[in-house]
């Protein structure tokens, strides 16, 4: 039994309880445990969101750079079509606290996918970045490597997984995940993004020379090292089924006696996936995949988070065009959201943007718009679509 360093709800620093501390024994268990079994320290949950009037730091040209006033940012979502109600989540923008001795900051954002209910997709968007800044905390003052930041999502995304399940235990609702961690500076005084996912949201990087990138690969039961995990298991287990153009993870449900599928290989929640039904093995894992990627401030222009429904209607490079052809508009996302339905899309669509606004100029072009709507009661909102969007 042991005490860290934490934050009351006030934001005031006090002693958080630890249940359990890991040592280099436990940490190398945890490592080579199989990724569908991973059982991390349980950790207190810290707080909700840190003050952002001290996120700033030092610019290699001397300027001060305030972080999370740098990110201009977008959300929208909207509910699929002959849905009863919208299962998906986000979380704006969220500065976490921190107790160490450096001037690192760290700001959070992410969008949950949930299915058979919003019940877990709101779970996370509650307690998810609050586990990962309990985490962060367990690696002490110094500044953070690499490794810590990577195990800390891992630990905190496991600890989610099974706080829900445990005081949900009659809930069947799963979600997927992505989220963005920023962190700066660090120990080479740079700005960091950390790209964390469980199953099929995803994440696209947009630079200024109008080119993107999916950062993401999705958990899906038919990609290769997913579906050799899975097999893996037995057929007796879990297989992995195409059902009507889309593959499953199949399994023989303990509660009902008959099959059971899920689109997604990783997620959290669906309790019978944890326990796989009447076998009692673990098929479907919270356990994330952790990017780490430098932002170019010279070259990177925004970040998007978005759940599946967003790819079931647009392109990777559609959603750029968009983004691109409707950034001074503080309902970009808005606009994304909308043409995905128009191209097809029928199930839930939402959209976290994050523009890396330096000068804060964009940021005003949003406030200025948005001040130009007030009072107009209801107003009309035109977006631009390229004509390569076919809209």
């Amino acid at each position: 039994m042991s005490y860290i360093p934490s934050f009351d709800q006030d934001l005031r620093s006090c002693a958080s309880h630890v249940i359990y501390v890991t040592t280099e024994n436990d940490e190398k268990e945890y490592e080579d445990q199989d990724p569908g079994l991973r059982t991390p320290p349980e950790i207190l949950e810290p707080v909700k969101e840190a003050s952002a009037e001290n996120d700033s730091e030092e610019s290699d040209s001397g300027e001060e750079l305030d972080i999370f006033n740098s990110l201009t940012c977008s959300y929208c979502s909207d509910i699929g079509e002959k849905k009863a109600e919208n299962q998906d989540r986000y979380l704006e923008k969220t500065s976490l606290p921190s107790y160490r001795d450096d001037t690192s900051q760290y700001i959070a954002m992410g969008v949950f996918d949930g299915h058979n209910g919003y019940t877990c997709a709101e779970y996370c968007k509650s307690n998810l970045h609050k586990n990962i800044a309990g985490a962060l905390c367990n690696f002490g003052k110094e500044n953070l490597k690499e490794s810590d930041i990577r195990k800390a999502h891992k630990i905190a995304y496991n600890l989610t997984d099974k706080n829900f399940m445990k005081h949900h235990k009659v809930e069947i609702s799963g979600s997927t995940s992505v989220t963005a961690l920023f962190y700066g500076p660090d120990e080479d005084n740079e700005l960091s993004l950390y790209l964390s996912h469980a199953g099929d949201s995803y994440a696209i990087l947009g630079r200024k020379d109008g080119s993107q990138e999916k950062m993401t690969d999705d958990h899906k039961p038919n990609r290769p090292d997913e579906q050799k995990r899975i097999e893996a298991l037995g057929p007796d287990v879990a297989q992995v089924v195409l059902v009507n153009g889309c593959h499953r993870v199949v399994i023989k449900s303990a509660l009902s006696g008959g099959n059971m599928g899920l689109a997604v290989s990783r997620s959290f929640g669906d309790d019978e996936f944890k326990s796989s039904g009447s076998s009692g093995k673990e098929v479907i894992s919270s356990v994330p995949e952790v990017k780490r990627y430098i932002v170019n401030r010279e070259e990177d222009d925004f970040l998007v988070l978005a759940s599946d429904g967003i790819s079931d209607g647009l392109t990777v490079d559609e959603v750029g065009a968009i983004v691109r052809a409707n950034r001074r508009s503080p309902h970009v996302a808005r606009a994304v959201v909308e043409a995905a339905g128009k191209k097809g899309s029928k199930d839930d669509r939402t959209v976290a943007i994050a523009f890396f606004d330096w000068d804060n100029e964009l940021a005003k072009q949003h406030q200025e718009a948005e001040c130009a709507e007030e009072g107009v009661g209801v107003p009309t909102i035109t977006f631009h679509y390229p004509e390569s969007i076919g809209l």
